[in-house]
């Protein structure tokens, strides 16, 4: 049974089919596993999550421990990915929007209310991630660290209905709106195809 992936890389493309021969399984099979080995290898153990750009950590292992690799013998080609699970901390299409980028189910935040404390200003927004647990407050503004992104804010006493909304904008705008966040890509499979290509002669040659 084939194994059903996601974010998958088919190494098929007309350089490869010109180099087909007798020993093809095995070069293809070899070239799958190399690219699942630096895939798993380029993602770190970390409680906290890695910079836009970077391979994303692994927190409990669920998504390093589940990158396959198969050989179809149809099409001559091997596809290599993480398998599509659910799991507790994995939920459908986590390792394709951590590929490629997207959204993901945003935090249960409440809106801001007259008399409460809320974010008045954003000050900057990074599309990086400042390693931090906890909001940082200074005396330039705070900083909040959500969905791979960094924001620089400031606080203030809720006192007008105006201030109110502006502060439920920004709040959103940080936090979701309660059902999506965005998140920035964070590839581990496209790096490690780039790889592969660079030693793919040496699997069929050796």
């Amino acid at each position: 049974m084939p194994i059903v992936v996601d974010a998958t890389m088919h190494l098929n493309s007309a350089a490869v089919k010109k180099m087909v021969n007798a020993k093809t399984r095995r070069a293809l099979a070899r070239a799958g596993g190399y690219t699942r080995a630096i895939a798993k290898r380029s993602i770190k153990k970390a409680s906290s999550a890695s910079a836009p750009g970077q391979p994303p950590r692994s927190h409990r292992g669920l998504l390093k421990n589940f990158i396959f690799y198969s050989y179809d013998p149809s099409t001559k080609s091997v596809i290599v990915g993480p398998e599509k699970v659910v799991r507790p901390g994995l939920t459908a299409g986590t390792p394709k929007t951590l590929e490629y980028g997207g959204t993901a189910p945003g935090e249960d935040h409440r809106p801001p209310k007259l008399g409460q404390t809320g974010v008045i200003k954003i000050i900057k927004r990074e599309n990086k991630w400042t390693d931090t647990r906890r909001n940082r407050r200074g005396a330039y503004g705070s900083t909040i660290c959500r969905f791979g992104k960094t924001y620089t804010v400031r606080y203030a006493l809720l006192r007008t209905d105006a201030m109110v909304r502006m502060a439920t904008l920004n709040e959103k705008e940080i936090f979701g709106d309660g059902r999506t966040g965005s998140i920035a890509a964070r590839p581990y499979m496209r790096p490690a195809f780039g790889e592969t290509l660079k030693k793919l002669s040496d699997f069929f040659s050796g």
